[in-house]
């Protein structure tokens, strides 16, 4: 789940001074700045929870392929074991 962080009018406004811009085109596009900031942290958000998850996937990937290998060691010993002990006593 990704939150995105708005900011409040005011802050915004704070940043910005907006009570010095007089023109409506200078306001749009102070608009359109503010949400590519907010959309650019959500995306920046969004790849590190990426990257986070691809981590995990990787990590049980490796833990699964350890479990299989020390599965196959452990019944190649019972088995060199069995034939050691025929072997030994005799068929």
């Amino acid at each position: 789940m990704v939150s995105v962080f708005l900011y409040r009018r005011d802050e915004v406004e704070s940043l910005f001074n907006l009570e010095y811009l007089n023109s409506s085109k200078q306001r749009k596009h102070l608009a359109r700045e503010s949400a590519h900031l907010v959309l650019n942290k959500a995306l920046s958000q969004c790849k590190v929870l990426i990257a986070i998850k691809s981590q995990r996937v990787v990590e049980k990937l490796l833990e699964t392929n350890k479990k299989m290998a020390i599965n196959y060691v452990e019944k190649r010993a019972k088995i060199v074991n069995i034939l050691m002990h025929q072997e030994i006593y005799g068929k």
